[in-house]
């Protein structure tokens, strides 16, 4: 939530002094559109969080909801997998470009909106276009979250 409401007021701030006009001009210019790398902002907490202060088996369904600082020793650990979100694809025989969003049944903001139908099957990977033409998929363009 706070997040989201910084990367707004920062999207507002760069609007109202008009650095991003310049890039909305230059973009209906080309044929293709691909998405703009949006530069994300994030929140980060310190201090004392007292009584939430807790070890990891101090994790209790009453923490719910609440800031918590977790402090443990690290035991296992595994490589951070990147995980997409949004997939860029191009096809070169109709010169035109698709763009795909994925579900994630675990994103809080999608919980939040109702969405019931998260997995159905949809978050193929997509190959080939309506027309059975080869998609080339654009990774540089892609969105991923660390999973």
């Amino acid at each position: 939530m706070f997040e989201d409401t910084l990367n707004v007021m920062v999207k507002n701030m760069q609007d109202d002094n008009g650095k991003q006009n310049s890039e909305k001009t230059a973009a209906t210019s080309s044929d293709i559109n691909f998405p703009k790398k949006v530069l994300t902002y994030y929140v980060n907490f310190e201090g004392n969080f007292g009584k939430n202060y807790v070890t990891p088996r101090g994790l209790k369904a009453n923490l719910v909801n609440q800031f918590v600082q977790v402090q443990g020793i690290v035991t296992r650990m595994s490589l951070v997998q990147p995980k997409i979100q949004t997939s860029v694809h191009y096809c070169e025989t109709t010169k035109k470009g698709l763009i795909k969003h994925y579900d994630d049944k675990f994103n809080l903001a999608n919980l939040a909106e109702g969405a019931t139908n998260l997995n159905d099957g949809n978050n193929t990977f997509p190959t080939k276009d309506n027309n059975d033409n080869p998609l080339s998929a654009e990774y540089g363009y892609c969105v991923y979250k660390d999973s």
